[in-house]
């Protein structure tokens, strides 16, 4: 069966890092609003950990060092240096688990969550004001409700009005996290998404879902790059 696999970054998660924190506090990833668009609720979407062909970093260490060469540079290269990401032919992703998709939260200001508010075909409000804690980052749950209406109908609202009203909104995919374990190779890379076909995964009915959530104090954490290491520090946001 068909299914969108995401796969987390290595600057700030270690697998064990994220199946822990998982458990505790759910899944939550920011996407495209284009990509949450065709979302659903109770959609498993696979969480995995990419590695690139280690032939491919070998000859693109060839390669740059033939450069370098050529151009008078004092400098080697390693395989270390290589974002082996970047090779979107071959690679291998080991899937350590999947999220059921159960909310939508919004980064947006409070004017922006009466209007969109306004629109949506609301069951229940409750106010959260609960502080999450992630390795990537922290923010405020808000305002959460319950919801008839589906993504779908929900990202193009929050889209029309965040064209209407000028306001730059972030959209975040949560879910309910459970392991799985399995090795799909050879496999694309994506920063986003990613279709591929596994054997079905068994249907399960969650009680907590068609949730919509503004959240607000959103921090990223930053991460040194190799740059930092070379002695050239340079912070960069994930």
């Amino acid at each position: 069966m068909r299914y969108q696999l995401h796969f987390i970054g290595n600057k700030l998660y270690q697998k064990d890092i994220f199946i822990a924190e998982a458990k505790q506090v759910g899944i939550n990833r920011c996407l495209p609003f284009n990509l949450i668009l065709h979302r659903t609720w109770g959609e498993k979407i696979l969480l995995g950990i990419y590695t690139a062909n280690s032939n491919y970093k070998e000859e693109q260490v060839k390669i740059l060092n033939e450069k370098a060469i050529k151009a008078g540079k004092n400098k080697i290269y390693t395989p270390d240096e290589i974002d082996g990401r970047k090779n979107r032919t071959q690679g291998t992703a080991e899937v350590f688990g999947y999220f059921i998709v159960s909310g939508i939260n919004i980064q947006a200001s409070n004017d922006f969550k009466q209007a969109l508010m306004a629109q949506l075909d609301i069951v229940q409000t409750t106010e959260v004001n609960n502080t999450i804690q992630r390795q990537c980052g922290s923010y405020i749950i808000g305002t959460s409700s319950i919801v008839k209406n589906t993504i779908e109908d929900i990202t193009r609202k929050t889209e029309q009005l965040s064209l209407e009203r000028k306001e730059k909104i972030k959209l975040f995919i949560a879910g309910e996290f459970r392991e799985l374990n399995l090795t799909l190779t050879p496999i694309n890379y994506s920063r986003t998404l990613i279709s591929t076909d596994i054997t079905e995964i068994p249907e399960e009915k969650l009680l907590n879902t068609n949730k919509v959530s503004f959240i607000y104090d959103y921090k990223k954490r930053t991460y040194l790059t190799k740059y930092a290491t070379r002695g050239r520090p340079r912070k960069v946001k994930q």
